[in-house]
């Protein structure tokens, strides 16, 4: 759901399933992420075609991209924190 629906959440689910040991604080992370996204349902990333494939080999797709508002946020590494999608 993160990756293709939820971006949004990409960065506290990828902590959240990189631990050795789950302590409280954590389970209480993930509850907050539960709560954000039941509570958001208009956030997120819809696929809608502009046109529908009628068989042809020759049809040609449309790329969209889309990338974070937040770039190099992270001072440590410069690095984006909530990622990027593209669409085929």
């Amino acid at each position: 759901m993160m990756r293709w629906s939820r971006p949004d959440i990409l960065n506290p689910v990828h902590e959240l399933s990189h631990m050795k040991v789950a302590a409280p604080v954590h389970e209480k992370a993930m509850l907050r992420v539960l709560k954000y996204c039941s509570s958001t349902p208009e956030h997120g990333l819809m696929l809608k075609p502009t046109r529908k494939w009628d068989g042809n080999p020759n049809f040609e797709f449309i790329v969209q991209g889309l990338s974070d508002a937040n770039y190099a946020i992270d001072t440590s590494s410069r690095k984006s924190i909530s990622g990027r999608s593209v669409f085929l």
